[in-house]
């Protein structure tokens, strides 16, 4: 299963499983949801000051 499909079939919940039982990384989560992030930034204009470092920590 990609990760992005992780993002949007699974709630944080389902997430959550996901790592405990070792499919994904909290990683893979934190990069997938800032390369979404950055792959509609240009669009909606929601993140006005990109922490992505400090979300990645």
């Amino acid at each position: 299963m990609s990760i992005e499909r992780v993002l949007w079939e699974h709630d944080a919940t389902g997430q959550a499983a996901l790592v405990h039982k070792g499919e994904i990384t909290p990683q893979d989560l934190v990069d997938a949801a800032i390369a979404r992030a950055e792959a509609t930034r240009p669009e909606i204009n929601a993140i006005a000051e990109p922490l992505y470092e400090a979300a990645r920590a």
